[in-house]
């Protein structure tokens, strides 16, 4: 396995980092109709990426340890997912 830096310079940077890998663990299920094209089309949505800045934001005006921030509001939004979509 190798290690890869991703440089996330703005909120906007970290919230298509967000959605994008959440996407792709999702889509990496290979459940039937949760492709990758239908899930970043699902978590690209206004209502969707709104939800995530607002996570972020608040997470990193509280302080929180950023890459922690980013992996709790991908868990919540996989199982957000995974709840809205029966999966």
């Amino acid at each position: 396995m190798s290690a890869k830096t991703v440089h996330l310079n703005t909120t906007t940077d970290v919230v298509a980092y967000i959605a994008a890998t959440t996407a792709q663990a999702i889509a990496n299920k290979g459940v039937d109709e949760h492709d990758l094209e239908t899930v970043m089309h699902r978590m690209t949505s206004d209502r969707v990426l709104s939800q995530i800045r607002a996570a972020y934001l608040r997470r990193a005006q509280a302080g929180q340890h950023r890459p922690t921030a980013i992996t709790k509001i991908g868990v919540g939004l996989i199982t957000e997912y995974r709840t809205h979509y029966g999966i």
